[in-house]
C-alpha cells in the first residue's frame, strides 16, 4: 500500500508543478513575478551571509601580519624580526610604512619573498601607483629605499591598501626601544577583543534590520496571486480532490517559482558581488578583496534549499486560516478590536516612559538591573506598539481617504487598501518599528560624539594641522618648529603645552599648524615632520572622538535604507500582484473609457500611503522616545536630522519608483483581450 500512496502522492506533487506553468498571460506574469522576487532574496540573503564571512577572512589576514610582537626586544631570540611602524597619510589615505631588520633566519610579512635590505622597499600595488603619480614626489620621501618588488595579496588587508616595507637603514635613526620583536607571522598570536556593548546592540540591530524585512519580504513574495491560488484549490477539491491533496498542490505551485528564483540568484552571484563589495565597503569603512564575500559552498546550499522550504512553509501556514470546500473559500480573520490593542500598547509605553522620567531620581537608586527593567519594559512595550499600530493606521487613512476621496485615482487606491492591507500593512510595519529603533541609536550615538569632542579639537580649523613634538629633544623644539614655519603654504603655528584636547605634554610639545588648505601643503609639512614628529589633520583629530559615533550613525542610516529598499520591494510585489489579481476589473475600467492615469495615480496611493504612514508614526515615536531617555539621564539629545532627511528622502523617491514600475503591469490590462477570462 505504501508504494500506491507514494507514487499518488507524487502524481499529486506533479499536478501541482505543472499548474503552476501553465496559464494565460495573467498566470506566465505572476509566475515571472515571483521568481523575480525570490531572485532578489535570495541574492540580498546569499551577500547579507557573505558579510560576517568577510569580515572573519580580513581579521584572519589582520591577525596574520600582526603576528606574534614582543613590545620589549628580548636580545635572547636572535632569530626574531624588528618592527618600526611609521605611520603617515597621503591626500587623507592611510599610509602603513613598516621599516624591518632582521637576520637570514628572521620572520618574513606575508605577501613579500624575503626582508628587504637597507636602502629597498617592497610597497603594496596601489603604493606603486601612489608614488608613480604626479603627485608621487610629495609622497616619496615618506617612504624611504628603492622599490624591489610589489606586496602579494596575502599581505594585503584590501586590495586599494597603502602599505610599504622598508629595510632599516643607519639614516633612518630609529631607536630600538620603540621597535617590536616579531618572532612569527601568524593568526595565532593576535586574538581578537570581545564585542563592546555598544557593538553588540549595533550588530544585533543589523541582524535584525536584514533578517526582519527580508523575512516579510520573502511572505509577500510567496503570497503573491494567493487569492486566484486559492480558487483553484476550491476547484480540486470539487473535482474529488482532499484537503491535503490540496495542501501539496498549494506548496508546488510555490516551489516552482522559488527554486527558479534562488537558482538564478546562486548562477548570478558573481555578477552582483560587485555591487555588494562597494556597498559593504562603504557600510564598513574598509576595502575588501572580492574572493572575500563568497560564501562557503554548505552555507550557499543553505541558501539554495532553505528559501524555497521558507516559502512552503509559508504558503501552508497562509491555508491554516482558510477554509478551502469544492464550495468555495471562507477566510477566518480576527476581530477589528483586536487590532486596536496596538495603539493601546503604544500609548501605555509612552506613559511608562514619562513615568519613568517624572520618577527618575528614585529609580537611579534602585540597583542596575531593576532600572533597566523597569526603563525596558515601556520602551519594548512602546516598540511593539509602533510595529502593530501601522496597519492599523494604514486601514483607517484607507478607510477615511475613500470616504473623502477628490479624484477616482485616490479612491481606488483607498479601497484597494482597504480591502487588503495585509501585505502592505506587514511591510510597513516593520519599517516603522526598525525606523524608530535606528532614530533613537543615531540620537545616542550622535550626542554621545558631540558630548566628548573637547573645546580645543571643536575649534580647530579645516585647513589645520596639529603635530605632536613629544618625540623631539627639548633642546631642538625651536628648530624644528622654526623649519614647519618654513614650508610654503604655512600660515602660522600656534605653540603650546597643551594639546587640543586638554592634556598637558611639556613645553613647545605640540602646534597648530595653519595651513592655506592646499592638500599639497600638509603633505609637504608631512614630509618635515613625519620621521620626528606625528602630524594629524582636523579632521583626523576630530575621528579620534567622533569616529566609532559616525561609523554607527553611518551604519544604522545604511540599514534604514535598506529597509526602505526592502520595503519598496514588497509593496511593488504587492501592487502587481495586485494589478494581476484585478486585471479583468482593470481592462472593464479602460473599456468604459476611464484614462490610465486613473490606475496609475491608484499605485501611487498604495505605495504612498503605507510608506508615509510608517514614517510619519516612526519619526515622532522615534524622537519622542530619544528625548525621554535623555532627559531621564538629565542630558541634552541630539537628534539626528540629517539621517531622518535622507530616510525620508529615499523612501519618497522609491515610492515614485515603486509606481513606475508598476505601470508597465498597469497599462498591459488597456488591451480589450484582458476582458476574456482565462
Amino acid at each position: 500500500m505504501r508504494p500506491i500512496r507514494a507514487r499518488r502522492w507524487l502524481g499529486t506533487l506533479w499536478v501541482g508543478l505543472r499548474l503552476s506553468t501553465v496559464g494565460g498571460v495573467a498566470e506566465r506574469g505572476r509566475l515571472a513575478v515571483m521568481a523575480a522576487g525570490f531572485a532578489i532574496a535570495g541574492a540580498l540573503v546569499l551577500h547579507a551571509l557573505s558579510l560576517p564571512t568577510a569580515l572573519a577572512r580580513y581579521d584572519h589576514r589582520a591577525a596574520r601580519r600582526s603576528g606574534i610582537a614582543l613590545q620589549r626586544v628580548d636580545r635572547n631570540l636572535p632569530a626574531a624580526t624588528l618592527r618600526w611602524f611609521l605611520p603617515t597619510s597621503f591626500f587623507g589615505r592611510p599610509v602603513d610604512v613598516y621599516v624591518l631588520e632582521g637576520s637570514p633566519g628572521s620572520a618574513v610579512p606575508p605577501g613579500i619573498p624575503r626582508l628587504p635590505s637597507p636602502g629597498e622597499a617592497f610597497v603594496s600595488p596601489a603604493l606603486a601607483d601612489a608614488l608613480a603619480s604626479p603627485s608621487g614626489s610629495l609622497l616619496r620621501p615618506r617612504v624611504p629605499g628603492r622599490v624591489v618588488g610589489v606586496i602579494g595579496e596575502p599581505g594585503l588587508l584590501e586590495p586599494d591598501e597603502l602599505i610599504a616595507y622598508v629595510g632599516a637603514a643607519p639614516d633612518l635613526k630609529l631607536r630600538r626601544r620603540f621597535a617590536e620583536q616579531v618572532t612569527a607571522f601568524t593568526p595565532e598570536g593576535s586574538s581578537s577583543a570581545p564585542l563592546s556593548p555598544a557593538a553588540l546592540v549595533l550588530l544585533s540591530l543589523a541582524v535584525l534590520s536584514v533578517l526582519l524585512p527580508l523575512g516579510l519580504f520573502i511572505w509577500t513574495v510567496s503570497r503573491v496571486s494567493a487569492a486566484v491560488r486559492e480558487l483553484r484549490l476550491a476547484r480540486i477539491r470539487l473535482v474529488g480532490g482532499t484537503r491535503q491533496q490540496a495542501r501539496v498542490v498549494a506548496a508546488a505551485e510555490v516551489l516552482v517559482p522559488a527554486i527558479a528564483g534562488v537558482l538564478v540568484a546562486s548562477s548570478t552571484s558573481d555578477v552582483t558581488r560587485s555591487f555588494a563589495l562597494h556597498a559593504v565597503s562603504a557600510l564598513i569603512g574598509h576595502g575588501f578583496f572580492e574572493r572575500d564575500l563568497v560564501l562557503p559552498a554548505p552555507l550557499t546550499a543553505a541558501t539554495v534549499i532553505g528559501i524555497p522550504l521558507l516559502a512552503v512553509v509559508i504558503a501552508l501556514a497562509s491555508l491554516r486560516r482558510v477554509n478551502v470546500s469544492p464550495l468555495g473559500v471562507a477566510h477566518r480573520t480576527r476581530s477589528r478590536q483586536a487590532r486596536a490593542v496596538w495603539p493601546l500598547a503604544l500609548t501605555l509605553g509612552l506613559l511608562g516612559l514619562i513615568a519613568c522620567w517624572a520618577g527618575r531620581e528614585p529609580l537611579r537608586r534602585l540597583p542596575g538591573g531593576m532600572s533597566a527593567t523597569l526603563l525596558g519594559v515601556p520602551l519594548a512595550s512602546t516598540l511593539m506598539g509602533l510595529a502593530g499600530t501601522v496597519p492599523f493606521l494604514v486601514r483607517v487613512a484607507a478607510g477615511h481617504l475613500a470616504a473623502r476621496a477628490s479624484s477616482p485615482s485616490s479612491l481606488l487606491g483607498a479601497r484597494r487598501l482597504e480591502a487588503g492591507p495585509s501585505s502592505a500593512g506587514r511591510a510597513a510595519a516593520s519599517l516603522a518599528a526598525l525606523s524608530g529603533l535606528a532614530i533613537v541609536l543615531e540620537a545616542i550615538f550622535a550626542s554621545a560624539s558631540a558630548r566628548q569632542m573637547p573645546p580645543g579639537v571643536a575649534a580647530l580649523e579645516r585647513a589645520d594641522l596639529v603635530v605632536s613634538a613629544v618625540e623631539v629633544p627639548p633642546t631642538q623644539r625651536r628648530g624644528f618648529w622654526l623649519s614647519v614655519a618654513d614650508v610654503p603654504g604655512v600660515l602660522g603655528i600656534d605653540i603650546s603645552n597643551i594639546t587640543p584636547s586638554g592634556a598637558r605634554c611639556g613645553p613647545r610639545c605640540v602646534g597648530v599648524i595653519h595651513t592655506d588648505g592646499d592638500p599639497a601643503t600638509e603633505e609637504r609639512v608631512r614630509n618635515v615632520t613625519d620621521r620626528i614628529a606625528h602630524a594629524e589633520s582636523a579632521e583626523q583629530v576630530r575621528a579620534d572622538y567622533v569616529g566609532w559615533g559616525s561609523r554607527a550613525v553611518r551604519l544604522l542610516t545604511f540599514g534604514g535604507l535598506f529597509v526602505v529598499i526592502v520595503t519598496a520591494a514588497s509593496l511593488l510585489t504587492t501592487a502587481i500582484d495586485g494589478v494581476l489579481e484585478r486585471r479583468r476589473a482593470l481592462a472593464a475600467l479602460h473599456a468604459i473609457g476611464a484614462p490610465g492615469r486613473v490606475v496609475a495615480g491608484s499605485l501611487l496611493w498604495q505605495a504612498a500611503l503605507p510608506m508615509g504612514t510608517a514614517l510619519s508614526l516612526a519619526i515622532p515615536m522615534g524622537s519622542a522616545v530619544a528625548a525621554l531617555l535623555f532627559a531621564f539621564a538629565d542630558q541634552e539629545v541630539s537628534l539626528p536630522w540629517g539621517p531622518i532627511g535622507v530616510t525620508a528622502a529615499a523612501a519618497a523617491a522609491l515610492t515614485l519608483v515603486v509606481t513606475a514600475l508598476s505601470l508597465p503591469w498597469a497599462r498591459s490590462t488597456a488591451d480589450p483581450s484582458s476582458l476574456k477570462a482565462e
